[in-house]
């Protein structure tokens, strides 16, 4: 559905991807039966653990003062985050800010990203805003 609200929208282009903190990506993606949506609704797919990295420098970081990212992620002109329902030890709410956390570089950051959760895990959620302008805006 979000897929095709995108379209509706104007987006003339509809990319999903994510970043596995454990299993490949893509192997998740099948096993979610995420292929017949994306081929039914023409959106790609993109494993952002595979892509090309840039740096996003925070100003006032209260997490880490850069973040790794994805390259295709950091060139989206809108980013949709949707909520995932899960259970995590260390942050007792995120407000689906914690979402973001597929799109940084599994390569600096470790399995499952352990480097952003030894920082504090509170910490970096804090930090999504000053890293993704207008993302938790609404």
């Amino acid at each position: 559905m979000t897929i095709k609200l995108c379209h509706e929208a104007g987006a003339s282009h509809v990319l999903v991807g994510d970043g596995s903190g454990g299993d490949d990506t893509e192997d998740v993606m099948r096993q979610a039966s995420y292929v017949p949506v994306l081929e039914a609704t023409g959106a790609t797919f993109a494993d952002f653990n595979r892509d090309d990295l840039v740096t996003l420098h925070l100003d006032k970081p209260p997490g880490l003062p850069e973040y790794w990212i994805a390259k295709t992620a950091s060139e989206a002109s809108v980013l949709v985050s949707l909520a995932v329902l899960k259970v995590h030890d260390e942050a007792n709410v995120s407000l689906a800010c914690k979402n973001l956390v597929g799109i940084t570089a599994r390569k600096v950051y470790g399995t499952p990203r352990q480097r952003l959760h030894e920082t504090g895990i509170q910490r970096v959620i804090a930090s999504r805003p000053a890293a993704y302008p207008g993302f938790c805006d609404y």
